[in-house]
């Protein structure tokens, strides 16, 4: 098995901050994504950005496949995203518990879009658009958050309680 990486953890400074564009689609960024991808399904996770790893470009994975009780819940393709970016999003939001690998142990109740189209490009600098609905939008949102240096602490109608701020 690939070799994991491990997961940043806040209050760690790199999640706090904003990513740098990735403009070399080479050998150092197929390696970070073969990475990150079984990173992130080790941990049970439905997205990694790459802060997350204590890397500082914009990329992210996400993925989501039903066990048995999710049957109800769409699958996620993998999706390998490189400087993503939200390009218009629904004004219907929805509420919904969210937990994050980089705060162990604590799930918020965050709001968001219920659609969103996004803007990104793969890992061969191919440029794509995506339009998703539902929870592929939320894992969308919230691996993009990551890369804006925002934590569902930040997003959470209970922030008060669990704020989880950089020291």
């Amino acid at each position: 098995m690939d070799k994991l990486l491990p997961i940043v953890t806040a209050p760690n400074p790199i999640l706090y901050q904003k990513t740098q564009t990735v403009k070399n689609f080479g050998k150092e960024l197929q390696d970070l994504v073969e990475k990150m991808i079984p990173t992130m399904r080790a941990k049970d996770g439905i997205g990694l950005a790459a802060t997350q790893v204590g890397a500082k470009q914009r990329v992210a994975v996400v993925e989501f496949v039903p066990r048995e009780g999710e049957e109800g819940i769409a699958p996620v393709p993998l999706t390998v995203l490189v400087n993503p970016k939200i390009i218009s999003h629904s004004t219907e939001t929805t509420v919904a518990e969210e937990g994050c690998l980089s705060l162990p142990d604590i799930n918020l109740r965050v709001p968001r879009h219920r659609r969103v189209k996004v803007l990104y490009w793969d890992i061969n600098g191919k440029r794509h658009k995506i339009k998703a609905t539902d929870l592929f939008a939320r894992a969308l949102q919230h691996e993009i958050d990551h890369l804006d240096g925002i934590l569902i602490t930040d997003r959470a109608l209970e922030t008060k309680e669990h704020k989880t701020t950089q020291e």
